[in-house]
Formats: C-alpha cells, sequence, structure tokens
C-alpha cells in the first residue's frame, strides 16, 4: 500500500524578552552543583518533527522506550492536526527540537553574558512511552562553563554553535544552530501581533550522565507573551539530525512564549 506523504509545514516563532529570573532549584539540584538562571531571554523557537520508527537507534537518547504519535499522551497541537488522516504515520514519534537563548546565564561556576556571542542551550526529545515521565533527551550549550560541574558524575552536556544576524539590506533577521555535522537557518522577521500567556511551561526531561548515570533536567518558563516570527526554516548536512529532520513528513515551528522569567535545575 503506498504511504499517502504530508505537506512540509515550515514556520518559526521567535521572541525577544526582558525580564528577571530567580532560580529556585531544587534541594538535590544545589547538592549535585548544577542549577542555571538567566535574564534577558532574547530568543527561542521549538521546532517540531516526525522520527521515522527505523532512525530510533541513532538517536543521542537512544535506547529509551518513546511514545508513537498514536500513543502519545500529549502531542504539539500543529501535529495532531497535521496528523489526524494520516494513519500510516502512527509508529512514528513525535519530537522536538527547542533553543533558549539569554542575555545572561548564571551557573556555579560563574556568569556568561551575550556581549560577544549568543548563549543559550539546546534541548532535543522525544515523549517517554510512560506517562508522567520525564521525556527522553540530549543536551548541548554554546558556552563550555554552563557545562561545568563540580564532581563526578556529571550530566552529559555537549556544545553547539548559535549564530545571530540581520539579512544585510532587509528586514529580516537570521539564525543558525550548528550541532555536529548539522546546520539549521531560519530567516524571517517578527510578527506585527501578540497574544497575552496565561500560565508558564514547565518540562522535566531525562538525561544520560557520566558514570551510568541518569539525570532529571526541570524547567520552568514564566512568559508574558506570545510573538510570532514567520520566515523559513532550512536544514543541511550530512549529521544523523539532519537526516531525521529530511525525513519527516512534517516541520513545525513554535510557539514561542515571550517575556517573564524561567530556570533548569538538575538532579539524580
Amino acid at each position: 500500500m503506498r504511504r499517502r506523504s504530508l505537506p512540509v509545514i515550515v514556520t518559526t516563532l521567535l521572541a525577544a524578552v526582558a525580564g528577571p529570573l530567580h532560580a529556585q532549584a531544587a534541594e538535590p539540584a544545589r547538592t549535585q552543583g548544577l542549577a542555571w538562571g538567566g535574564e534577558e531571554l532574547r530568543a527561542g523557537f521549538c521546532v517540531h518533527f516526525l522520527i521515522d520508527p527505523s532512525m530510533t537507534a541513532s538517536l543521542p537518547f537512544g535506547g529509551a522506550a518513546l511514545a508513537t504519535t498514536g500513543r502519545a499522551p500529549s502531542i504539539h497541537p500543529a501535529l495532531k492536526s497535521a496528523l489526524a488522516d494520516s494513519a500510516a504515520y502512527a509508529s512514528w514519534i513525535p519530537s522536538s527540537l527547542c533553543l533558549y537563548q539569554f542575555g545572561q546565564l548564571t551557573t556555579p561556576s560563574g556568569t556568561v553574558t551575550d556581549r560577544s556571542e549568543p548563549q543559550g542551550f539546546l534541548v532535543w526529545s522525544a515523549p517517554a512511552a510512560e506517562a508522567g515521565r520525564p521525556a527522553p533527551a540530549a543536551m548541548w550549550v554554546t558556552n563550555g562553563r554552563l557545562a561545568r560541574q563540580a564532581s563526578q558524575p556529571q550530566v552529559e552536556i555537549g556544545r553547539f554553535e548559535l549564530e545571530r544576524a540581520p539579512v544585510p539590506e532587509t528586514t529580516k533577521e537570521q539564525l543558525t544552530l550548528k550541532v555536529g555535522k548539522t546546520s539549521i537557518t531560519w530567516q524571517g522577521r517578527l510578527g506585527s501581533d501578540s497574544s497575552a500567556v496565561v500560565a508558564p511551561v514547565e518540562a522535566a526531561w531525562r538525561m544520560g550522565g557520566t558514570q551510568g548515570s541518569e539525570w532529571t533536567a526541570r524547567a520552568r518558563f514564566g512568559a508574558r507573551a506570545e510573538r510570532a516570527m514567520i520566515g523559513a526554516l532550512g536544514v543541511e548536512g550530512k549529521g544523523e539530525l539532519a537526516r531525521i529532520l529530511g525525513a519527516s513528513p512534517i516541520r513545525f515551528a513554535g510557539p514561542i512564549q515571550v517575556g517573564g522569567e524561567g530556570e533548569v535545575a538538575f538532579s539524580r
């Protein structure tokens, strides 16, 4: 039976925000010495897509039991709507790649700012098969000081490159993420309208660590409004992330919440 393809949806929401961030890490996170607090959340977006079940062995969080679109306890509304009439993708896995860029990030090893280069972290996750469990995930940071930890075992955190710049002779902006051999580029402009956000967003990610350790990262992002950024998303490279994104029948970016505060605390 021939599989029906879905159109690729490419939109991106980007935000610039300001406001103090008060880190309130749980006690286990203080004991392990890794918690992040930030100020001036300047940009953020999530790219939502599907993972071909035949490609799960190459995931950085491979081996974890993941939920499929047909059984996920929750799924992004845009993906859910697009997949409503496509039973062929019920065995595929919903996933997201989310960027959070701050003007300033404070960790136990010091404070970093984006005066010389953008500072932020990137999280790739997929929902756990068991409802209520933290989402298996991998994380990358722009600055090694963010990942610096006081003792073993440690959370495994990689490095990625983040570049932001205006597009010459236009009102557009370009944002590029480089993760290993994969390059993801967004180019577009801010939308003119924004909507108020009532409640903060909370997330829990399950991550691997050294010495066979397992960690939970709990994040909380408050927000005042959402603002769209309209543009196009491109993927290039020979990395596994590029291969998985290229195979996805749908890619949808957003929504991004604007303003407010947030925190990330790690514990075992």
